[in-house]
């Protein structure tokens, strides 16, 4: 899934890229890197800091580590 995303931002479809992101689940343990690359697509495409820091609070909410809180933060 991740690679079909990074494909996608690659060719210019960032709507297919977020929508393959949007759907790994919590459970999945590709869901902090989904998230870090839903991030940077909203910060480097979209220049959305606010969809930024939401990817990263969704992160927080799931995986509530220091370098998570840390990054979230900084954003």
């Amino acid at each position: 899934m991740l690679a079909n995303a990074l494909i996608a931002v690659e060719s210019g479809d960032i709507k297919k890229a977020m929508s393959i992101l949007k759907g790994v689940k919590s459970e999945s343990p590709y869901f902090v890197e989904s998230r870090k690359m839903l991030a940077e697509i909203h910060l480097n495409n979209l220049k959305n800091r606010k969809g930024y820091a939401k990817c990263y609070y969704e992160i927080i909410e799931a995986v509530p580590t220091f370098e998570n809180f840390k990054i979230y933060g900084d954003g």
